[in-house]
């Protein structure tokens, strides 16, 4: 919490609501408590006219000029310029700044793990950190590194480890970012942008308007090099021992059936994983808690994007069936606003990231993995009815992307039901079927140990 306040007098209302939104805008925002006692609600006041927020607090301020110079000059004179975007690009809604800026540099753009919505109009130029082949060479051949709105932290390698080892690991930062605070933290900045992203993106892309760089010759290399590598995962062999669909078909069948305006809400633990490897479609919106491992927060997310955005885009949320059971009441609130929500579940019955867990730690049929394992007869299609909702059981793979779209028609919160295979999920003892799992140990908690 920023700030807490009492409003003890009801003339005291305007003065404090203005300086609640004052410190909850300014730096890193974050929330304030007001009190509000009941002898002042009932209370009779003089309601004057809202302030304009610019009126009462600073709102977008931009960057030192000569630091904006500065950075223009670092980019100008770089080999290999790239933009890393963390998830403020989505909230600010600065998507199209951003794309300015990179089709001025010419370069790549970098997906952190909790900013990885794409930006129209540049999502062939996007990929994502640590899952794809063509990052990794991205990050080697940088020497000029321009973070927008992230924090560098821990999935990041805070910049240093890990990818950014290699290669030009004399590589220059600039860092924009509205927190002074936050310069800094985690890893040396060679030029701050103190100030909101909305306003000091465009000053960048106004200092190199004069002089912008041609596309980097790699570029339309790694491109396709991204493109073979989703497509050849498309296409693998998803058979399972268990005959039960394969996370990696989960996703793939999943986000291809995804439509192009929609908003993408994700909840889970190695569906997680598997999602960053074979995500399919480029969704503009992703809302999901990466701080902390958090799980259950995917389907109150769900139900409030559709609702802020009025019910007029289609959201898929795709979910882990643990993660899924924390909050699984909010279904009756969709289907009271009749929000046009796809739960796609993926069922293994367990925690699946923690018995494999269990198992590296312990070593296979040394443990029962208590407490990870819950009861094979949920059946979360029929969890779904009971609140109002309709609900599908879909056990091929193959016919996952059909009724993705025939529930997206009904107009009906629709949750899918669909049984994966509980050892491919969570890896076996080695997690050698978790795509990039060992990447993903390089900075979770577990492979820290």
């Amino acid at each position: 919490m920023k700030w807490s306040a009492s409003i003890e007098y009801a003339e005291q209302t305007d003065e404090i609501i203005r300086h609640a939104l004052r410190v909850c805008q300014t730096g890193t925002p974050g929330p304030v408590y007001i009190e509000y006692p009941s002898h002042v609600i009932n209370q009779d006041i003089e309601v004057k006219p809202a302030l304009p927020p610019a009126a009462y607090r600073l709102v977008e301020p931009g960057a030192d000029g000569q630091m904006v110079a500065k950075a223009a000059e670092l980019i100008k004179n770089a080999e290999c310029p790239i933009i890393l975007t963390g998830h403020a690009v989505q909230c600010s809604r600065a998507g199209q700044k951003v794309r300015e800026l990179a089709e001025l540099m010419g370069c790549p753009v970098l997906q952190t793990s909790g900013g990885n919505a794409f930006i129209e109009g540049i999502e062939e130029r996007t990929f994502p950190y640590l899952f794809a082949e063509v990052a990794d060479e991205i990050v080697a051949k940088s020497d000029v590194v321009v973070a927008i709105g992230t924090e560098i932290g821990e999935p990041m390698h805070f910049g240093r480890g890990f990818l950014w080892a290699e290669g030009n690991v004399d590589r220059k930062w600039i860092s924009i970012e509205l927190d002074p605070e936050a310069i800094g933290q985690n890893r040396p900045i060679d030029v701050p942008l103190v100030g909101d992203l909305r306003t000091v993106v465009p000053q960048l892309s106004a200092a190199l308007k004069d002089s912008p760089r041609a596309e980097h010759p790699d570029l339309k290399r790694w491109i396709k090099e991204d493109k073979d590598r989703l497509a050849a995962l498309a296409k693998q062999d998803f058979t399972t021992p268990s005959g039960r669909v394969h996370t990696g078909q989960w996703v793939v069948e999943s986000t291809a059936a995804m439509p192009e305006n929609a908003i993408h809400v994700r909840d889970g633990g190695g569906t997680v994983v598997f999602t960053w490897t074979y995500l399919q479609g480029k969704p503009r919106d992703v809302v999901w808690n990466q701080n902390f491992g958090c799980l259950g927060t995917g389907l109150p997310y769900a139900v409030g994007a559709s609702i802020a955005d009025g019910g007029k885009r289609p959201v898929l949320f795709t979910t882990s069936d643990s993660a899924f059971l924390y909050h699984i009441a909010e279904l009756e609130v969709a289907h009271r606003f009749n929000l046009p929500i796809v739960t796609v579940v993926a069922v293994d019955n367990a925690w699946g990231l923690e018995v494999g867990v269990y198992k590296r730690t312990f070593g296979h049929g040394n443990t029962t993995e208590p407490g990870v394992h819950w009861s094979k007869d949920v059946r979360f299609d029929k969890l779904a009815e009971s609140l109002g909702c309709q609900g599908m059981y879909v056990e091929k793979g193959e016919e996952l992307g059909a009724a993705i779209t025939k529930a997206f028609a009904s107009g009906k919160p629709t949750v899918i039901h669909v049984p994966i295979d509980p050892v491919i999920n969570h890896g076996g003892n080695e997690n050698l079927d978790t795509a990039n799992y060992a990447r993903f140990r390089t900075w979770y908690a577990e492979g820290q140990q």
